[in-house]
């Protein structure tokens, strides 16, 4: 039996999702699916308010039911999943490249050099922490969104601080890397 690579035991969300190994699953059928409704600046609205009710000493969940919030945590997993499989990837092709001249989306948290290689911002992401650790800190933040209780009891505080912000900018980049690749989200 081939042993597994230590990182691919990591990928459960899209083993959950897509039922199948998550080197067999389809890219840009993820990209899609992460985006083809929710546009990046929805996601990055969303996430200031699960951050925001993940914060608060008391049930703060204003989004409908507390399924909604766990819901996102699964949706941040997915995404840090297939930014890891994107990051592994390594350098996109030179068609992909060219296909940069196009209207930037504003506002954008990314910088000029990370919106025309997202590339660059993943590897920026995962020298943070490892694909193992975020996915620890999405699952504090998950259960303090819908609880009484502060994911900064959980949680260093300069780990709380920076999570929101390099999760806004993980949307944008994985974003534009799915436009990048052509996955058709307009």
């Amino acid at each position: 039996m081939q042993k597994t690579p230590y990182t691919d035991s990591y990928l459960s969300a899209l083993v959950l999702k897509y039922q199948q190994h998550p080197k067999a699953t389809d890219i840009h059928t993820v990209l899609y699916d992460l985006f083809h409704l929710s546009p990046p600046q929805e996601q990055g609205l969303y996430l200031e308010q699960f951050c925001t009710a993940a914060l608060t000493n008391a049930y703060a969940w204003k989004q409908g039911a507390p399924a909604n919030a766990i819901d996102y945590g699964h949706q941040l997993e997915l995404l840090t999943e297939v930014a890891w499989l994107l990051y592994k990837k390594g350098k996109y092709n030179k068609k992909e490249q060219r296909a940069t001249r196009e209207a930037i989306e504003l506002p954008m948290p990314l910088t000029t050099a990370e919106y025309l290689q997202p590339q660059l911002y993943l590897q920026q992401f995962f020298a943070y922490t490892p694909l193992h650790q975020w996915k620890q800190y999405i699952a504090a933040f998950t259960v303090n969104a819908v609880s009484n209780e502060s994911v900064t009891d959980e949680l260093p505080g300069a780990v709380v601080l920076a999570f929101a912000s390099y999760m806004n900018k993980l949307i944008y980049a994985v974003y534009r890397m799915a436009v990048l690749k052509g996955v058709g989200l307009r």
